[in-house]
């Protein structure tokens, strides 16, 4: 990436006729993907979680979780600060595929799960993608009620949609969303929805008739099919061991500087990150072999006050 100095200035300065150039406020700015954070480093960039801010890189790290195993990493990632986790799982998994690393599950936070990867995961490379989804969105009425998405049958075969009330649509048509996904949307007559005597449980827009949009098929049975599997116990029990992973980010920032670039450029920076990876690597496979017992999760004092009572 190659930005001149005058690309910069206009970025991040404003100007008005003849008048002395002025910071532009954050409204006025680009996405963080366009601006220049530093002279030295063009490739970085500002991003923020919770609250957490920095100007720089992200890292994903993938480990094994098996009880009778060493916890090894198996891939590092680096990309640009500010690009979502879910814009990363693919890649990931590209990644354990090339080294022939690739896990029969997957257990992921809920910010590298979507519909779409659900089915690309398991149709891909057979992997089954472990963790939270989105909850259904609900709208609120003045009873506390109102027909959700989950009121609506489906008949996929016939290509129609039957409301709670037993009318079907009359269209259904494949569409796109606004950010291009696909989308199916079924319309249902003017005619049942005028005369309805609960439409205001259905919908409060102004048309007079109801359209339902859901995702295709396959996204639409493995979105609903993770919603289920979250209600379970069991499940639950399952995604516990995802928590690993951040202890093993906390060893990497704490004990290896994971978190500190000594280098300009992603590139070298994800060499670094790499590194680290290895000298986790080589502690965790000595302690392994000399039997030492992982660490458990530590208690706060008052944490432990509180399971005592």
């Amino acid at each position: 990436m190659v930005k001149t100095l005058r690309d910069v200035w206009r970025v991040h300065y404003a100007r008005q006729g003849s008048g002395p150039p002025r910071w532009r406020s954050g409204a006025e700015l680009p996405p963080v993907g366009e601006r220049l954070q530093s002279p030295y480093d063009p490739e970085m960039h500002y991003s923020t979680k919770r609250q957490m801010e920095w100007s720089g890189y992200k890292v994903h790290v993938t480990e094994v979780c098996d009880a009778d195993a060493a916890h090894l990493i198996t891939n590092v990632m680096t990309c640009p600060a500010m690009q979502p986790d879910m814009a990363s799982t693919a890649a990931i998994h590209e990644q354990l595929a090339a080294k022939d690393l690739l896990p029969a599950e997957h257990f992921v936070d809920a910010g590298y799960v979507d519909a779409g990867l659900l089915v690309g995961s398991r149709r891909d490379h057979d992997v089954v993608l472990e963790g939270p989804v989105r909850a259904v969105a609900k709208r609120a009425t003045q009873a506390g009620q109102a027909y959700e998405q989950g009121h609506f049958a489906i008949d996929w075969e016939g290509e129609r949609v039957t409301c709670p009330q037993g009318k079907t649509s009359v269209t259904w048509r494949a569409r796109r969303d606004e950010v291009g996904a696909p989308r199916v949307q079924a319309m249902f007559s003017r005619t049942d929805c005028g005369a309805c005597s609960v439409r205001r449980l259905c919908t409060s827009s102004k048309e007079a008739r109801r359209s339902v949009y859901f995702l295709p098929r396959p996204e639409f049975e493995a979105l609903n099919a993770a919603r289920d599997r979250m209600q379970d116990p069991a499940w639950k029990e399952r995604y516990r061991i995802r928590a690993g992973i951040e202890g093993t980010l906390s060893q990497g920032v704490r004990a290896f500087g994971l978190r500190r670039s000594r280098y300009i450029g992603q590139a070298k920076t994800g060499l670094q990150q790499v590194c680290v990876a290895a000298a986790m690597n080589a502690v965790r496979a000595v302690h392994w072999l000399a039997g030492v017992p992982r660490a458990g999760t530590r208690v706060t004092r008052f944490a432990a006050l509180a399971q005592a009572a």
